[in-house]
């Protein structure tokens, strides 16, 4: 496996656990096979997830995969009721600073109605409906960026809502027609389990509906998971003849070998033939909100079971998920498939446990299981958890990049030149997508404007003396003399804290040229040299010294990770390439380039 710093730096009093857990993982990863070399832009035309890259908020890293384990498997808890289930946005977090009489007001306030939808604060993309595309789109993006397999849709309420998973289906659908291997979808049911599954299945699976998003572990039968009914024995032996029923595991309840859980109260977890739960946050003593009163009776984003202790000053870490995936890795020969707790749950209901006010779900950003990211607080922090997490999970050792030819281009020649350079990077998103929805209490219009250039594709190529980019969009180039007109932030070498958000440089590309920018943390600029580009209808070419960033020789150095962006508004806030414009790719992921 390639280097991962996600298995280190945190406390001092968890060494021993990731010490452990590392011993274990490298272990499990190498073997005494020997090394093989193989082109990593071979894969799928450039469809090749495996090599993004990312350094966190915290400095720690994950480098690509070369080649993946095809008998691994992950999948997702993905929450469809926004803007159904929930149709209000009284937000905890908000409630905690300014009002907190209301929001523990066993009658309810007109701020914090009792049996009211409560969010445990507002995510990055804002209160949306679950049928928002713009939102679904920017999921599948990056689950798919991430390396999820499936994602299971909580229906364990009964509700199947059939408009929100059609959205996606629809979006899904349009990412997997243009070859990309999007997350396929199964449901989750609990309460009156036989029949929400029928209902499940006149609504999709009847008719063949999105058949190619179906997830089915033999590749011919979809997943779905339930349980029996008593009394309802002939109607499940029926969907049982055509679903693969998996068992729908509570944590309050006994071990079943064969089910698939989705939360665990014990650790470290039980593994379920071959299937594991890893979660971000436990409710070991429901309700979630008991921990604002007794902190450590609940597992939280901080909680370390080395000390068992919530460590709230550091819980952004995510020390908690960090020990579930532990698990994983120190029994990774008895492991094929993790499902994670999860993606965008976000409200919990307002209610009386015990007599008094409890949230059961979620509570604050501390003690809350969502991986997306809010609009204040961890950030990214845990999707690049997840993402290095994957890749650990599924990558193979013992394999090294073969080094590309080296290929001299003239930026102001003719693009043709580059039709043989095979260090591609396709867009993830093809579509021009424009957002234009209204948020679940239908109080907030959400607009965002559709970027004006649709960057489809990048190549990279170098010979001793530069490195060259070449750009391709949709349509002919739109010009632009703004600051975020085609930005290139580059990293050397190895990943690692430095620049801004692990960037040394900054391309700011003009029509007449551009300079390259040395970057601070901050993202401030100092000029250290100058770049030459091109704009030829819908190609801009870009070269740029090896020189100017500090690689005297190719062969002394790795390669280079990078992004490229375009109309991303206020820049510095580096969770901005999620929302504005077009980033490859977005966030604090990159994509890496071997030389």
């Amino acid at each position: 496996m390639e280097h991962n710093t996600f298995i280190s730096k945190l406390r001092l009093a968890a060494l021993l656990t990731l010490l452990t857990a590392a011993i274990a993982a490298i272990a499990a990863f190498s073997g005494c096979r020997k090394t093989q070399t193989v082109d990593p832009y071979a894969e799928n035309g450039g469809r090749n997830i495996n090599l993004i890259c990312g350094v966190d908020e915290f400095g720690r890293t994950f480098d690509p995969v070369l080649k993946t384990d095809s008998g691994k498997t992950v999948g997702m808890f993905y929450f469809l009721w926004h803007g159904a289930s929930g149709k209000t946005t009284y937000n905890i977090t908000e409630l905690l600073k300014t009002d907190t009489k209301s929001l523990w007001n066993k009658a309810g306030t007109p701020s914090s109605p009792l049996y009211a939808f409560h969010y445990w604060n507002e995510p990055l993309f804002g209160y949306y409906r679950s049928t928002d595309k713009w939102v679904i789109a920017r999921h599948c993006e990056m689950l798919t960026a991430a390396g999820v397999d499936f994602l299971a849709f909580d229906t364990s309420n009964g509700e199947i809502y059939t408009d929100q998973f059609m959205a996606l289906c629809d979006v899904f659908q349009e990412y997997y027609d243009a070859g990309w291997d999007v997350p396929k979808l199964c449901f989750m049911t609990r309460s009156k389990s036989v029949e929400t599954m029928e209902r499940i299945y006149e609504a999709l699976y009847k008719e063949g509906l999105y058949k190619d998003l179906w997830y089915c572990r033999d590749g011919e039968t979809p997943v779905i998971l339930g349980i029996p009914q008593e009394g309802l024995e002939a109607r499940y032996a029926e969907l049982d003849a055509f679903f693969d029923i998996i068992y729908t595991l509570w944590p309050d309840e006994e071990y079943e070998g064969d089910a698939l859980s989705w939360m665990e109260w014990t650790y470290p977890q039980p593994i379920h033939d071959r299937t594991i739960n890893v979660s971000i946050c436990q409710h070991t003593a429901i309700p979630l909100s008991r921990s604002w009163t007794e902190r450590d009776r609940n597992w939280g984003r901080g909680y370390d079971h080395t000390d068992e202790y919530n460590h709230g000053e550091s819980f952004r870490e995510g020390i908690n998920f960090q020990q579930q995936w532990d698990t994983v890795f120190n029994n990774i020969d008895d492991i094929d498939t993790v499902f994670v707790t999860g993606w965008n749950e976000w409200i919990a209901q307002k209610l009386l446990v015990d007599g008094v006010v409890g949230f059961v779900d979620q509570f604050n950003e501390e003690f809350s299981r969502d991986i997306e990211m809010p609009k204040e607080g961890y950030g990214d922090n845990f999707y690049l958890q997840l993402c290095s997490y994957i890749r650990c999970f599924k990558g193979a050792d013992n394999i090294t990049a073969a080094h590309p030819p080296l290929i001299t281009i003239d930026v102001n020649a003719d693009p043709a030149q580059w039709d043989s350079v095979s260090a591609s990077y396709i867009a993830l998103s093809q579509t021009v997508r424009a957002r234009n929805e209204l948020s679940v209490d239908s109080k907030t219009r959400y607009k965002q404007a559709a970027p004006d250039n649709n960057i489809q594709e990048i190549k990279l190529a170098h010979d001793k003396t530069n490195l060259y980019f070449l750009i391709r969009c949709e349509n002919d180039v739109v010009c632009s003399d703004a600051t975020g007109w085609m930005n290139i932030y580059i990293g050397t070498g190895e990943l690692s804290v430095k620049g801004f958000c692990g960037y040394e440089f900054l391309a700011d590309c003009t029509l007449e040229g551009g300079t390259l920018y040395r970057l601070d943390a901050d993202g401030n600029g100092t000029e250290a040299g100058t770049v030459r580009t091109s704009v030829s209808g819908k190609y801009v070419q870009v070269e740029v010294p090896l020189k100017a960033l500090g690689i005297k020789k190719v062969s002394g150095c790795r390669g280079v990770y990078f992004k490229v962006t375009d109309g991303v508004e206020d820049p510095d806030n580096i969770l901005n390439t999620y929302i504005s414009g077009k980033s490859l790719p977005m966030g604090r992921l990159s994509y890496y380039y071997y030389f």
